[in-house]
């Protein structure tokens, strides 16, 4: 099943040289290959949205106003195999293994059965694909509560720091699209392409764009002394430049500073499944940065609660352990699966599956649920964060 791993994400870890690029009579960027081999044509068309389209939808007759909906994910793929070529990586064995992971879901059934899900999406009132692309912006807010005042003037300065980090990943990801001149800028997007990493599996994962060698770093804080509550979501760097997500899921009606730390738990997706995971101080080693949020739709905010009832947080941590032991949903697009679930969608799956009344947390709407579409949600608050320094 590895091969499945390829679609509409299949990349490689990134580094090396680059190439020169032009622009194309459209305006539109575009890569300049070194000679004009068939090989050479086929990357020229794995970096072209509109083509990647075509060739993969385009047979199919959807409305333009499909096309439209789904374009700037083709485009964030088109750009990740483009920056793969310009720093010198081998696009061409991408390339391949993308082909035949289409190849496999074809025969399979399962890419039919996407389509069939985004035919019934596109055409479902629950669906707004008009709504405007939100920029990588978590909600922070004046910390109170039952916390002491060291606490409040600790996670004061940690709200300053994440908005010069988001800031900072917001500049870093403009310079890539300037300094490879990548086909498509995606200007309301932060997150401008998609890389595919085998570090992904089981969990952990670095930052796709390449940096030397660090010297040993540790967190500024462990997650098992935050003011941590059931269903939190967890939100960490890595994993393909877009982030990952899990679902926090040790239960205690109060705040957790004094459980063991071993009790501690999350359930997340990775690509080989959906696991429950413990000892959490070694996970949050395996990212850079690691953040919690939590749902709130009141008018009080307060970081040492949410407003979600002692109720809703069980179900939440229920529906997410059902999903253990699914696998990986390579289908990015088919956001809806019930039986197998990528990291983002089961944040999303279990907080609008979980209760009668549904609470929908991919803000613009699409086939996706990126993870910047959940942490960039109107009611979705930043708890707490810490980063290796």
């Amino acid at each position: 099943m590895k091969t499945i791993g390829s679609v509409l994400i299949v990349l490689l870890v990134l580094a090396g040289c680059r190439e020169n690029t032009t622009t194309s009579s459209n305006g539109e960027p575009t890569v300049e290959y070194a000679s004009n081999s068939a090989a050479s044509k086929e990357i020229q068309n794995f970096t072209n949205a509109d083509w990647l389209y075509e060739e993969y939808f385009g047979e199919y007759g959807f409305p333009i106003e499909f096309k439209e909906a789904i374009i700037d994910d083709i485009k964030m793929v088109a750009n990740g195999f483009a920056l793969m070529f310009a720093q010198g990586q081998d696009v061409d064995s991408a390339i391949s293994e993308f082909k035949a992971g289409m190849m496999i879901l074809q025969v399979s059934g399962q890419f039919n059965e996407m389509l069939s899900q985004m035919k019934q999406d596109f055409n479902s009132s629950d669906y707004d694909f008009n709504q405007s692309k939100v920029a990588f912006e978590p909600m922070t807010l004046e910390p109170k509560g039952e916390l002491t005042s060291a606490e409040i003037e600790r996670i004061k300065k940690v709200h300053e720091e994440a908005k010069k980090v988001d800031e900072t990943y917001r500049r870093e990801q403009e310079e890539l699209v300037v300094k490879y001149n990548l086909p498509y800028a995606l200007e309301n997007r932060a997150s401008k392409y998609v890389i595919y990493s085998q570090s992904m599996k089981g969990g952990g994962g670095k930052s796709s764009t390449p940096t030397p060698a660090p010297a040993v770093k540790k967190h500024q804080s462990n997650i098992s002394d935050w003011h941590l509550e059931p269903g939190d979501i967890m939100w960490t760097d890595g994993a393909g430049g877009i982030g990952h997500m899990a679902i926090f899921t040790t239960y205690n009606n109060c705040v957790i500073k004094n459980i063991w730390h071993e009790d501690l738990s999350i359930v997340e997706a990775n690509t080989d499944g959906v696991k429950e995971k413990f000892a959490l101080i070694q996970w949050q080693n395996l990212y850079d940065t690691v953040r919690s949020y939590y749902y709130y739709n009141g008018t009080n905010y307060d970081l040492a609660t949410s407003s979600m009832s002692d109720d809703r947080r069980r179900t939440i941590v229920r529906f997410a352990r059902a999903k253990i032991g699914q696998p990986y949903n390579w289908n990015f697009f088919n956001k809806k699966a019930d039986d197998k679930t990528y990291c983002s969608q089961l944040v999303y799956s279990v907080y609008k599956d979980s209760w009668t009344e549904p609470i929908d947390l991919d803000s613009d709407g699409g086939f996706i649920v990126w993870p910047n579409d959940i942490i960039t949600h109107k009611n979705i608050v930043m708890r707490d964060q810490t980063r290796k320094i």
